[in-house]
């Protein structure tokens, strides 16, 4: 306890004398600008749908992306707990797979599994991180149903070079190079960074590394630039999975894991070229035209066993390769014509997957010694073709309010189109306030895995359904109250119908329980309220306070009775719905001298619940199904962090995460016995950085 209390005492005297900046800016009415939004850089007041910025200074390094967004309001993180690990985020209670992730504003998704994940991104690349809360299927098509994050890269715009070196707990080790010459209008950019890791758990370990290149043209006399950028990430994880019921470890197993030899690697291959006319916020204007290739590979090794019904025990060994593409061509035009700003595009994407699977399963007697084996396998592969414009007209009307209509026709595959719309209203009553009502409707497509899983002992895909629908409604609240504090607060509704779940709904399987199959079962809303304000009294400490509360609820049709003769019965239910915790907060107070950088936050997530099938068997071997219950105890993590520049070359920061060591879980096991994934726990990270021009 003797260093956690040095560096307490340390933070402290950084906030008694004080400067006060914060490595996550607040909203700073009117000249912050988002992005995303609105597909063109527009002032944070102005947009009809809550916005969010995180400003990635690197003053305090992170070995995860996503733990630097816990706790912004209408933010909750998921994911398995681990540096490296599968990490992502609800917005309002909406899944990754409700979310389009964007990277410098152009789609990043994985058609075959949906969602995205957080870990394959540094803190290192990017400048901030903007998320835009609410449907925004009208601009940016199916999976922005619930939201949009959009990773803003760096640019150096003058020379530049720098890197930096950090330890912390669990092994972890990091490094990061950066340089950028400049050659009369031409900047060039390049990162690399390196990091190994073993985590807390047995085969949890991730090793990873990231090149980034990028060429600049960007005449100082013109109103226009040119950028052409190619992007490597590769890594190595060790999956542990859940901690297992004690009771259903084979006999020759590890009770830390179902295994001690799960592994996956990925490699993605990016190239991006971009040419934006007119950059300025206020151009009137605008054009941005993007071409795209991506190319995803994950390959995936597994190993596990179970105890059978005869006294045998089955090994089972899977090996999977997903090959996933995207690429595509996007243009878009904004004319500024005083009151009336009309803007639109048109967009190519183009998808691709193809996956390779083998299993073989060995079943051993365990009285009479012997054993059988069974191989089988897959090769499939999906494409999709997705054609579609937009538009957004905004009036202003007098001064002081502003119309906005946006709508989308999308067409997939050249067959079936699909439809979105969002419409605001802004009032400006005075210069640093703002109020906004939008609503909006949305939809997302089903996954390439969602239609097309491949019949197996357990599962099945279903080729006939139809993409989820949802409605947003939001009311926002920006303004400044004495230059001091700056507030932002949203109530919120959403709903989704024909909600895409797995459940045991297929032909029954050889163990007479019924395969699981995905369909159109279940609806979600919620009703909210988020707030979020800044105190800053002096330019020396400021203090944050960010709060989301809501009542989410799921309706499911669950089936309750499978007969051996294929009679099914189901029954509806209301639930509170899974993994939305009905509270989020987070308090920070941080500070800023002439020597230090401070922060002091807690982020409080309140209980979160989960819904898991159980089978039982009557004498006629029908099966009759209960859910379950399960909770992820509410948690509170404190985190601190101290920076403080060593001449004007180098820099260096401590941060301690999980201070109190709670290692909150923020994901479910895979059954109701099951242990869930913790967190690390109390993480400690010291980086040294050098920057010089």
């Amino acid at each position: 306890m003797r260093p956690l209390f040095l560096v307490t005492s340390m933070l402290l005297c950084a906030v008694a004398m004080g400067n006060g900046a914060s490595e996550e800016e607040p909203y700073r009415l009117p000249d912050t600008v988002i992005v995303t939004a609105e597909r063109f850089p527009s002032p944070a007041r102005k947009v009809s749908w809550p916005v969010r910025t995180l400003n990635l200074s690197g003053k305090f390094h992170s070995a995860d992306l996503s733990s630097r967004l816990d706790g912004i309001s209408g933010i909750d993180l998921t994911g398995y707990g681990q540096t490296g690990h599968l990490s992502n985020l609800l917005i309002w209670g909406a899944p990754s797979s409700q979310i389009l992730l964007l990277r410098d504003g152009r789609p990043v998704y994985n058609p075959a599994t949906g969602g995205f994940n957080l870990a394959e991104y540094s803190a290192a690349e990017l400048e901030r991180v903007e998320i835009v809360k609410g449907t925004q299927s009208a601009l940016y098509g199916s999976e922005a149903i619930g939201g949009v994050v959009n990773l803003i890269s760096r640019k150096d715009y003058f020379r530049h070079y720098g890197g930096g070196f950090s330890a912390g707990s669990h092994g972890y080790l990091d490094y990061h190079l950066r340089m950028a010459p400049v050659f009369s209008d031409w900047r060039l950019n390049f990162l690399h960074e390196g990091a190994a890791g073993d985590n807390a758990r047995a085969n949890s370990g991730v090793r990873r590394n990231l090149f980034l290149g990028e060429l600049i043209y960007a005449p100082a006399e013109k109103s226009w630039e040119s950028a052409i950028s190619y992007r490597y990430f590769r890594d190595s994880v060790g999956l542990p999975g859940p901690v297992p019921d004690p009771a259903a470890i084979p006999f020759y197993g590890d009770s830390r894991s179902y295994s001690t030899v799960n592994h996956q690697q990925d490699y993605i291959h990016s190239l991006d070229a971009h040419l934006q006319i007119a950059p300025a916020a206020n151009a009137p204007f605008s054009a941005d035209f993007n071409l795209f290739y991506e190319r995803r590979t994950l390959e995936y090794f597994g190993k596990y066993a179970y105890l059978g019904f005869a006294n045998d025990s089955i090994d089972v060994r899977d090996e999977n390769r997903n090959i996933g593409r995207n690429s595509g061509v996007t243009a878009a035009t904004r004319f500024d014509l005083g009151d009336v700003t009309l803007s639109g595009g048109l967009e190519f994407l183009s998808a691709s997957s193809r996956v390779s699977t083998g299993t073989i399963s060995t079943t051993y007697d365990l009285n009479g010694g012997s054993s059988s084996t069974v191989e089988s396998g897959s090769d499939r592969h999906h494409h999709r073709d997705i054609y579609a414009v937009w538009s957004t007209q905004s009036i202003f009307l007098h001064d002081r309010l502003e119309i906005e209509f946006s709508e989308r026709l999308q067409l997939v595959n050249g067959s079936e189109s699909y439809e979105a719309f969002n419409s605001g209203l802004k009032f400006y009553p005075a210069q640093d306030w703002s109020l906004a009502v939008a609503v909006g409707s949305a939809f997302r497509l089903p996954s390439f895995n969602d239609l097309y899983w491949p019949l197996d002992e357990y599962s099945v895909g279903n080729p006939h359904l139809i993409p989820e629908k949802g409605n947003n409604l939001a009311l926002t609240v920006t303004g400044i109250i004495d230059t001091t504090i700056l507030l932002n607060s949203s109530l919120f509704y959403r709903r989704v119908k024909d909600l895409i779940s797995w459940a045991p709904l297929g032909e029954d399987n050889s163990f007479g329980s019924p395969r699981w199959t995905p369909s159109n079962l279940n609806r979600f809303s919620t009703a909210g309220a988020d707030f979020g304000v800044t105190f800053r009294p002096t330019g020396i400490w400021s203090l944050e306070l960010e709060v989301t509360a809501q009542s989410a609820r799921q309706k499911n049709r669950e089936l309750v009775f499978s007969g051996g003769d294929g009679t099914q019965r189901f029954e509806t239910r209301q639930r509170d719905a899974a993994f939305v915790p009905p509270l989020k907060a987070r308090a920070a107070l941080n500070a800023k001298t002439a020597h230090f950088d401070g922060f002091l936050e807690a982020v409080f997530t309140s209980t979160k619940k989960a819904y898991f099938a159980e089978y039982a068997f009557d004498s006629l071997f029908n099966s009759l199904i209960s859910y379950s219950e399960k909770r992820l105890p509410e948690a509170v993590v404190l985190n601190l962090g101290v920076h403080r520049p060593i001449g004007e070359i180098f820099d260096i920061s401590l941060t301690i995460n999980d201070i109190l060591d709670q290692k909150p879980s923020r994901q479910f096991g895979s059954s109701i016995k099951d242990g869930d994934y913790p967190s690390l726990g109390r993480d400690i990270n010291l980086a040294i950085n050098f920057n010089f021009r």
